[in-house]
Order: structure tokens, then sequence, then C-alpha cells
């Protein structure tokens, strides 16, 4: 599936995945692309028809006419492809090989943190193209925060069955409430991944309705935040 990545907003970076040689990624907001600023590049991108989930498309494996019905995620060494994940509370995470042989998006709301989308992701990259875990940067983008998801009992028992009991909080009301920020960055590490490897955006989309779409404060009329990453090796064809 093909999508237009928006031109004409505002576009957040990760300083980690910043160091990646020739890397180009971006969490997209509501406001407006300063005077003059780059657009993503290339506004085309590859994405996928997300169903919280934690199959993941490898471009190299894929027919040009695969939609990626059925996925959650995207992954490529090709330099050149640029992957695309859309979010309106869940977690957007990109990650990238440190020198840029190897990337992923990936989407994951409460149903694939439960089912483990960090350790599939990362699990992906070391088995489809060779990429140790402590090879990794990756990059967590804006997502609900604690204070906003407010959740059931039965969705906070297995999240904390999962990944302990410190991804729920009980403080913030009679309800519990979850970390899902916290629950990946966890199933990062689990799979490997260094901590200081790992960045966290750290911006509720919930609280910031000045800068992102939330489908928890604004039900169906949400739009959506896109996440993109592409690769581009210096002097590769």
């Amino acid at each position: 599936m093909r999508i237009e990545l928006p031109r004409d907003v505002h576009w957040l970076r990760s300083a980690l995945l910043a160091q990646v040689p020739g890397l180009k990624h971006g969490f997209s907001t509501r406001l407006p692309a300063a005077p003059g600023a780059d657009p993503p590049a290339p506004p085309e991108a590859r994405g996928v028809e997300q169903v919280h989930d934690t199959r993941i498309l490898v471009l190299e494996d894929a027919a040009a006419r695969d939609r990626g019905a059925g996925c959650d995620g995207l992954a490529t060494a090709r330099s050149g492809a640029c992957l695309a994940v859309r979010t309106a509370d869940c977690v957007p995470l990109l990650l990238a090989e440190r020198e840029g042989r190897a990337a992923a998006a990936l989407h994951a709301g409460w149903r694939g943190t439960v089912a483990g989308m960090a350790g599939a992701g990362v699990g992906l990259l070391r088995e489809r193209f060779g990429i140790a875990p402590e090879g990794l940067v990756v990059a967590l983008g804006p997502a609900i925060a604690p204070c906003c998801y407010e959740v059931g009992v039965d969705v906070a028992r297995q999240l904390a069955d999962r990944y302990g009991r410190e991804v729920v909080r009980r403080d913030l009301g009679p309800r519990p409430h979850v970390d899902l920020l916290a629950a990946n960055r966890l199933g990062l590490i689990r799979a490997g991944v260094a901590p200081e490897a790992i960045e966290t955006l750290g911006l509720c989309t919930a609280c910031r309705d000045d800068l992102f779409p939330s489908y928890r404060r604004d039900g169906r009329a949400a739009g959506r935040l896109w996440s993109y990453i592409r690769l581009d090796r210096p002097g590769a064809g």
C-alpha cells in the first residue's frame, strides 16, 4: 500500500536516529512546517493495513501488489525504501541498525504490545537481515501516556502479566491506567536492545491536542499521526 506523507507539517526527529548515516525519519505533528523546511523524503512511502497484530511485511519478500493486509509493521534493508505507520494513541516504533543497513517501522497498540510487537521487530531484523539487537537504535514516538490511558481490569492484567506491574498505574483514578511506552521499551530491552539505545519522545497524544490526533480524545473524528523511516546509505545504488 503506497501512501502520501504530508509535506506541509512540522516533523519531530529522534536524536538517536539522527546519528545513523543517511537515515531520514520523522513523526508528524499538527504544526505547520517552517518556511523552507525540508519535506519528508520521499513524500511517497510504503504503508500497511494495520490490524493490531505482530505480523511484519518485509519489502524484499513482498509482491509489488501486496497491500500489507494483516500487518502492523514493515522492514527492509533496501536503500531508498521509505516505511511508514499511522497512529492515533498507539505507539509508533522506528528501528534502525546503527550503520543504516536495515530499518523497521512498527505500530503497537495494547493488543500488539501484549503480543510482543517490539520483540517481534527486533527478532525479524536479526533473523532476516542478520542485525544483532545490540546493533540497533530505536525511537518510540508520541503515544498516549498513562495519565490519559485508563483501561479495564482485563487489559491491565494482560499487560502486567507480560511486562510486570510497573507498567500499570493504580494512583491515577479508580480504574487502572497503563503505560504502553514503558511496556514497549521493556519489550525492546528483553529482546536485547541496549537501554541507552532507546529514545522515548515522551509526548502524550491525548494531552497535546495542539500537536497530535488522539482516538481516545477525539473518537472516530481523530486524524492520524504519521511516522516514517527511510534508509539512504551513502554510495548505495
